[in-house]
């Protein structure tokens, strides 16, 4: 994997369907849309894609100009994307084999086969979520009963990971406080009590198991 590489993979679920998305993240992601799309009526007096903007045409190999579908493209330039890259949809029509010509033809024209999971690994690793908002979007899609949907999308909104925050800072504060009793002990500053070491302490555990009650 190189963070220079264009990918390209099928983002909606395996099979037919009336709709099937297409999805290019990367530094090329513009130029092979250019190359394949060309929008109905033309770019409006513009000369590139306007962003979050759906536009109705043409796909066509590049070099032959077979046309391979109609469909919709939008274009959503980074940072401001899924991904956090320049991304690039087309929303064709969902048969397989329309779905795999015009997979190949983006392939060919420079961007690479995405792999398993790595739209949202590219989304981790420029910022756009963290780990467990990373993990959460697997969970939703897994879920089975309503609980543990509302447990992911709370992940993906970031609940968890304020809530860990939270009980992180709590900890860390008790630890300055300890730190500074140690390197400053013969100064007058405030000492922490046992009491409240164990009150911290056991605030945090407390803190934990919900967290798993609810996440877990």
């Amino acid at each position: 994997m190189d963070i220079n590489d264009t990918i390209a993979g099928i983002a909606t679920a395996a099979g037919e369907g009336g709709i099937g998305i297409i999805r290019v993240s990367g530094p090329g992601a513009e130029a092979i849309a250019r190359k394949l799309f060309t929008p109905k009526g033309g770019f409006g007096g513009n000369d590139s894609f306007k962003a979050r903007y759906f536009y109705y045409g043409v796909v066509m190999a590049e070099g032959s100009g077979v046309v391979l579908d109609n469909a919709n493209l939008v274009y959503m330039p980074g940072p401001n994307s899924y991904t956090g890259e320049d991304v690039v949809e087309f929303h064709c029509h969902g048969g397989r084999l329309v779905m795999k010509n015009v997979l190949s033809a983006i392939i060919k024209s420079g961007a690479r086969m995405a792999e398993p999971g790595e739209f949202t690994r590219q989304a981790f690793m420029n910022s756009k979520m963290d780990l467990a908002q990373a993990e959460a979007v697997l969970d939703i899609i897994r879920a089975g009963t309503d609980m543990a949907l509302e447990a992911a999308r709370g992940r993906l909104e970031g609940r968890l990971s304020i809530k860990l925050k939270g009980i992180r800072e709590g900890i860390f504060g008790i630890l300055a406080r300890i730190e500074a009793e140690l390197d400053f002990s013969e100064e007058e500053i405030d000492k922490l009590t046992g009491g409240e070491f164990l009150s911290a302490a056991k605030n945090a555990e407390d803190e934990l198991k919900r967290v798993l009650d609810t996440y877990g």
